[in-house]
């Protein structure tokens, strides 16, 4: 849209005359957008672990977009946690000339019991935040059985659940946990024989005690999807670190140097320590030795899929499927594209586990599918994992037609039993061709070949003259040709011959005249192939979704197409297309670019089946009739018309 709003000052604002309504939807507008704005802030908390074990630390993180006053309201956590310490901080990100802030508080919390534990829902002034839940386990139930206090470094693991169905997911759990500085540490990855393991999130990083003892702590996570039933051995990683000499880390630098030996003499020579005032560099000359600690070995107990259940094996916690059309809500009409966007949301399974997602579709409709998205994310030690489908979906035939449902089954590993995510089907009703569209018969019922051939571009309907009234022009009608088609051609036939025959006696009585060489005529054939290879400059854009392109590739056709009179821009070439459908996505084209938003407002997949058949379909100029073929008599059928 065009910006209306202009500055104030001494001069006569523009609308001063209109009774104040420009001003009146400014006000209303800026209305919008702070109701906008006020709506989209949200006070969002999130832990960096939902299971510790008792006497370990938890942190808190509170965030708030955009400005804000107040502080949260921590009374609520005191029931069940001692506030160890809490800092404050914001942040500014600047994106393509736009800033947002955020604002964060972090809280580090420790539980005053084990359990299940909520982290109650705080409030930042008006904002509030959703609650959370920690389980916090006993020291007894964690400890590891090769744990001791004596141990300067330790590998803790947990495999949750130790029995899983076939293709579920585990959550591997790995904790270094070291009382004394590690240096040049590392730590390789678990592995499988038959299963997939993927990292989740980032490392976490904390303390806790065990047995009076404080520990820092290191922890990741794993998911592991076991491909086949039975025992499947999980091999821990491996920490290789060194650390430092017990008793010998923090010698002296001239004992580091020299010793203690060569200097007792001097020591009772001089009555004093040689070297007592220079200065030492803390861990510089730190003697330390290599460790190698391998973690057990984990044994899952797989279960096979359950008797009985059919179809796609999909054990998940939870998977949902939702759907989203554009336009919302659609409109069918034949020949013009909608969109339909489904997702498939699964928490514990993999991306390559998620099934196809292009539902069937009836007689009377065709489907152009994008190509697949998926996505993952860490969420509360899971993955959840989503895969996206966009389908464009194209009426061929008016009436009514039923989308069938959109089934996918799967396991609920939670309550082991067999669900089913369902998209509902709906029934719809396809108007016809918008008016000025064309023949509707140029939309086959049946799927298109692969090199797509129409009615209507077999016989292009004839363009009025730009002076002539064609409002009390009758409708073409569909299935017939008009009956003047044989005058034409008889009159076009007579010409020719006398045309034919006033050549030849003008030849012979110019035979004393050396003949010049005939003109071939390459206009037509060469003006064809340039169409045709403009037409196929426009798909390749729109299946780029490339609107830059797209726009140059159609007002290149366009000066082909109307070389006398040549559209300078989108706008002009809608007004000289017949079909109604493709000069409204022309104009929608024109918008986006117009508008800015050409990375995300325009659908080129679902703008090239609107836009071929008008490009093919559209009469050839005045200044082609003249020199191209004549049109046949009889032009052939197409099946389907």
């Amino acid at each position: 849209m065009r910006d209306n709003r202009y500055r104030s000052g001494s001069g006569r604002a523009p609308y001063a005359g209109r009774s104040g309504r420009g001003r009146t939807l400014a006000v209303l507008l800026l209305g919008m957008v702070l109701a906008g704005q006020a709506l989209a802030q949200a006070l969002t908390a999130r832990l960096d672990r939902t299971q510790i074990t008792e006497g370990e630390s938890v942190r808190l993180l509170l965030s708030v977009s955009g400005d804000t006053q107040g502080r949260p309201d921590l009374g609520p956590l005191e029931t069940d946690f001692d506030i160890l310490g809490q800092s404050q901080g914001s942040r500014v990100n600047i994106i393509n000339g736009h800033g947002s802030s955020t604002h964060e508080w972090q809280l580090v919390l420790m539980p005053k019991r084990s359990g299940e534990l909520t982290i109650p829902a705080l409030q930042v002034g008006a904002l509030q935040s959703r609650p959370l839940h920690l389980k916090v386990l006993s020291a007894s139930a964690a400890q590891s059985p090769s744990s001791g206090a004596d141990q300067p470094v330790m590998l803790e693991i947990e495999a949750d659940p130790e029995q899983p169905y076939v293709q579920g997911e585990v959550t591997y759990r790995v904790r270094v946990l070291s009382r004394v500085p590690l240096r040049e540490a590392s730590l390789s990855e678990p592995t499988a024989g038959d299963a997939i393991v993927e990292p989740l999130g980032e490392d976490s990083r904390y303390t806790t005690e065990r047995n009076g003892t404080t520990y820092q702590v290191i922890e990741r996570h794993y998911a592991i999807f076991p491909q086949h039933s039975g025992a499947v051995k999980v091999e821990g990683p491996v920490l290789s670190a060194s650390i430092p000499v017990q008793g010998g880390g923090r010698r002296s630098l001239r004992q580091r140097f020299f010793g203690s030996d060569p200097f007792n003499d001097i020591e009772q020579f001089l009555g004093h320590t040689p070297f007592a005032d220079f200065p030492d560099v803390g861990g510089l000359f730190e003697e330390t030795r290599p460790v190698r600690i391998r973690s057990r070995e984990v044994t899952l107990g797989v279960r096979p899929q359950p008797a009985g259940v059919q179809g796609s094996w999909l054990p998940a916690r939870s998977v949902t499927l939702t759907e989203a059309w554009s336009p919302d809500p659609p409109v069918f009409r034949v020949g013009e594209p909608v969109t339909r966007t489904i997702a498939l949301i699964a928490d514990g399974l993999s991306a390559a586990q998620l099934p196809d997602l292009t539902p069937p579709v009836p007689d009377g409709m065709k489907r152009y599918p994008d190509q697949p998205q998926s996505a993952s994310r860490t969420e509360d030690d899971s993955l959840i994992v989503t895969k996206t489908q966009q389908v464009a979906l194209v009426p061929t035939a008016p009436g009514t037609l039923t989308l069938p449902d959109f089934k996918i089954p799967w396991w609920d590993t939670s309550s082991q039993q067999r669900r089913v995510a369902t998209l509902p089907g709906r029934t719809i009703k396809v108007l016809p061709a918008s008016a000025g569209s064309g023949n509707p018969a140029a939309v086959p019922a049946t799927p298109a070949p692969s090199k797509p051939t129409t009615a209507a571009a077999a016989t292009p309907p004839a363009t009025p003259a730009p002076d002539a009234d064609t409002s009390a022009a009758p409708a073409p009608q569909t299935g017939t040709r008009p009956a003047y088609w044989p005058w034409l051609a008889g009159a076009a036939l007579a010409a020719w011959l006398v045309t034919l025959l006033l050549w030849l006696r003008a030849r012979g009585h110019r035979h004393d005249r050396p003949a010049r060489p005939a003109a071939v005529s390459r206009a037509a054939p060469s003006r064809r192939q340039m169409l045709a290879q403009h037409r196929t400059h426009v798909q390749n854009a729109c299946l780029s979704n490339d609107p830059k392109a797209a726009r140059a590739a159609l007002l290149d056709w366009a000066a082909v197409q109307w070389p006398d009179a040549p559209p300078r821009g989108l706008s002009g070439l809608a007004a000289q297309v017949a079909d109604a459908a493709a000069q409204r996505t022309i104009v929608a084209l024109d918008r986006t670019l117009y508008d800015g938003s050409a990375s995300h407002g325009w659908d080129g997949r679902s703008a090239w089946p609107v836009l071929e058949p008008a490009l093919a379909e559209t009469a050839p100029s005045a200044v082609d009739a003249g020199t191209a073929a004549l049109p046949e008599l009889y032009p052939r059928h197409v099946a389907g018309s």
